[in-house]
């Protein structure tokens, strides 16, 4: 197993779409957070475009975009399996182990590792940016445990997502389409039952990595409470992943 676990890492670790992914995943956590930090209080004439940051809503909204990035950490789980099968590897990956289950367990433990690094590089630079630009002006105080919370919650909700990833690429197979169609559902469809149907929306995997970052709708209510939605979206990842399992155990390979 330590063997697997190493080599899938070299694999990761020397593809160019990582670095590219990583520094993806940064400049979509920068935009949202400087979007909703310097968009809040804004006047357009006809309405402030969000609260102010003396708002709780707005600033747990800066705080939480921190972890925005989660959809880049699915595309990345998803490239990490279906990047073998679009060239040809993955046979000569299962008979170097002989062992189909040790090698799917190898890739959905080295995605969720990875995906905790996505989260940690996000941190490292989301955090710092999002306290500056909140305390340039005068703004909700958000105590330190909550950042602590919030912190945890982008790790966990990164590494689940990068689980989906991996299980999304075994079961659809087809790069593209897994790609495409997690990123339809993602920012269309999950966004459409968020926005308009937040009841409903509140319990889909999106809605429950919201709960995880304690973030809140632009209308300002809540979503799950934390450990609800860290609990669901590990359900989901469950599912997805116990799932994906059965079916590649039994299918054939070319």
């Amino acid at each position: 197993m330590r063997n697997l676990l190493r080599s899938e890492f070299v694999k990761i670790s020397s593809t160019r779409m990582t670095p590219i992914l990583l520094a993806s995943s940064v400049a979509i956590t920068v935009m949202y957070v400087a979007l909703y930090a310097l968009l809040a209080g804004f006047d357009t004439g006809q309405g402030m475009t969000l609260p102010p940051l003396t708002s709780e809503t707005s600033v747990r909204l800066v705080y939480s975009s921190v972890g925005a990035a989660y959809i880049i950490v699915l595309v990345f789980g998803i490239i990490g399996f279906t990047s073998e099968i679009r060239h040809r590897t993955l046979t000569m990956t299962y008979l170097a182990s002989a062992n189909r289950f040790k090698v799917i367990v190898a890739k959905l433990v080295t995605q969720f590792v990875w995906g905790v690094v996505f989260a940690l590089l996000n941190l490292a630079i989301g955090l710092p940016l999002a306290y500056l630009l909140v305390n340039r002006q005068p703004h909700f105080n958000v105590p330190v445990s909550d950042l602590l919370y919030l912190s945890i919650g982008v790790i966990f909700a990164f590494g689940l997502y990068a689980i989906f990833g991996v299980a999304l690429g075994a079961l659809i197979q087809n790069q593209i389409a897994a790609v495409v169609g997690a990123l339809v559902w993602v920012l269309i469809i999950e966004a459409i039952f968020i926005s308009l149907w937040p009841s409903i929306g509140k319990w889909l995997p999106a809605g429950a990595a919201s709960g995880m970052l304690d973030a809140r709708s632009l209308d300002g209510s809540k979503f799950l409470e934390p450990l609800e939605g860290g609990l669901l979206l590990f359900g989901y990842a469950l599912v997805t992943m116990i799932v994906a399992t059965l079916t590649t155990l039994k299918r054939d390979i070319s």
